[in-house]
């Protein structure tokens, strides 16, 4: 039909079970019904983590690629961001009630040992830095990354 739908799904005991879907006009749909799924299988909040995130502030880095993040500009430059990951955010923003600064990466890179300096740059080298709390972005998993960040549960997968 001509629309770009993508439906994600969460990997229960029983196989997978639909959550919802994202579309670009549509914005991100989750079912009434579904639940975060934590780490180790459960929905409750685990031990070893606060138990909400309202009045928190993060600073999170992101990088423009479409679907997943899109930038737009107005006439004064300042940046209006939507697609996938945007949308998700503001869904768990109203849930969770936190507050958020989203900001590019200055280096436009996803995050890679610079030879010259041994440092970690992109995305990846301001988590390290501590200049921002999180990603949001579509980061690939690499080895090298593995070691020094953590990552997210896998919400999508292509081919």
């Amino acid at each position: 039909n001509g629309r770009s739908t993508q439906d994600y799904f969460d990997y229960e005991y029983v196989g997978l079970s639909k959550i919802g879907y994202w579309e670009p006009e549509r914005s991100l749909v989750i079912y009434p019904q579904s639940n975060i799924q934590w780490i180790k299988d459960t929905v409750g909040v685990p031990s070893d983590r606060p138990k909400t995130l309202e009045g928190s502030m993060f600073r999170i880095v992101t990088i423009e690629s479409p679907p997943f993040v899109m930038v737009n500009r107005d006439a004064i430059g300042n940046a209006r961001y939507k697609g996938f990951l945007p949308d998700m955010l503001k869904k768990l923003q109203a849930k969770l009630k936190f507050d958020y600064e989203l900001y590019e990466v200055e280096d436009n890179s996803w995050g890679a040992i610079k030879n010259d300096t041994g440092e970690w740059g992109g995305l990846v080298g301001d988590i390290i830095k501590g200049k921002a709390h999180f990603t949001l972005a579509d980061l690939a998993v690499t080895s090298a990354r593995d070691e020094v960040v953590r990552y997210s549960q896998t919400y999508f997968r292509s081919g």
